[in-house]
């Protein structure tokens, strides 16, 4: 079981004790559609329990390297505000700093998978 990713986040689960594991290429797109949820959904069905899940975030771009406009934050939900950190103005456009890895845990969270451990490595 592999994925090849870039400055996306790859997000290794397992469940030992089904033996059942799973691996997801998140990027801000993947994970606002959702691949989080339908990797843990399809592990459930080869009989992981949410319960048993631990999850682990590779390397992937830092909140301190991921420069965003303001029409890429308006993709995101109100909620998620909280993975936005002003960045300097460049050439009087407004930026920020996103935290890729900080809501990709969040949404592993969501599921109800409570053990998930970043690795903290920057691919910038």
């Amino acid at each position: 079981l592999g994925i090849v990713t870039a400055d996306c986040a790859p997000v290794l689960f397992a469940d030992r004790e089904a033996g059942v594991v799973g691996a997801a290429h998140a990027g801000w797109r993947g994970a606002v559609d959702g691949v989080l949820a339908n990797t843990i959904a399809a592990m459930e069905a080869l009989g992981a329990r949410r319960s048993a899940i631990v999850a682990a975030i590779g390397p992937t771009i830092a909140q301190a390297s991921y420069e965003v406009d303001a029409p890429f934050r308006d993709r995101f939900p109100a909620d998620a505000a909280r993975f936005f950190a002003p960045a300097p103005e460049r050439e009087g456009v407004a930026r920020w700093h996103f935290d890729l890895p900080g809501f990709i845990a969040a949404q592993v969270v969501a599921t109800g998978v409570e053990k998930i451990a970043d690795l903290g490595r920057d691919t910038f």
